[in-house]
């Protein structure tokens, strides 16, 4: 397709998407190296193709690292079915992670799934739990809230990829078991606001 073609949906006309360039933002005050890696991804579970690269991190310095070349892909599958999950590990921890979709979020199709849950208490008597949410598909945004009780949590609004567990540290005002905190959990993403 020329870069010029625009495609038509529905109301939304926008520019077909070849390729999808891939940047670091580095903001550390000292240089690091990191594994840059990414994935393209069907909806439906399937990886596409995707590749790692070493990174060199300078502070201050915005790079692109790689051109992930998508247009054959989306022929393919249409872009509908498609995401991209990048990744930036330092130090054998993933410090960066994004999901960059070939079309706006409401034309995706998005697959719906039960979002399981576990819990175990952790430390300061009963008053921090560790939450871990697992999906066997796709979860985009997924959220929580624990209704009528005052916690923080370390993370919300994340992605849940296929079978990879995500485990939130979460603080409660007031000590809970384990059990009770899953009683009262409530957890959504994207696609449970699709009528």
């Amino acid at each position: 397709m020329p870069a010029d073609e625009t495609t038509k949906i529905g109301n939304y006309r926008g520019t077909t998407v070849n390729e999808v360039h891939v940047h670091t933002v580095y903001d550390a005050p000292v240089a690091a190296r990191g594994v840059l890696r990414w994935d393209l991804l069907h909806l439906d579970g399937r990886r596409l193709e995707g590749g790692r690269r070493s990174v060199a991190l300078r502070p201050g310095e915005s790079r692109r690292h790689v051109t992930v070349p998508v247009a054959a892909a989306m022929a393919t599958h249409g872009r509908d079915h498609l995401y991209l999950r990048i990744a930036l590990d330092v130090a054998d921890r993933t410090v960066s992670e994004e999901t960059v979709f070939l079309a706006p979020p409401r034309f995706l199709a998005l697959p719906r799934g039960r979002i399981r849950t576990r819990a175990r208490a952790v430390g300061r008597g009963g008053r921090e739990v560790d939450v871990t949410f697992q999906s066997a598909v796709f979860q985009h945004r997924v959220h929580f809230d624990l209704p009528g009780v005052v916690h923080e949590a370390s993370d919300n609004f994340f992605e849940l990829y296929p079978n990879e567990p995500r485990t939130v540290r979460v603080s409660l005002a007031r000590p809970l078991t384990p059990k009770a905190v899953l009683a009262r959990l409530r957890t959504g993403s994207l696609v449970d606001t699709y009528a």
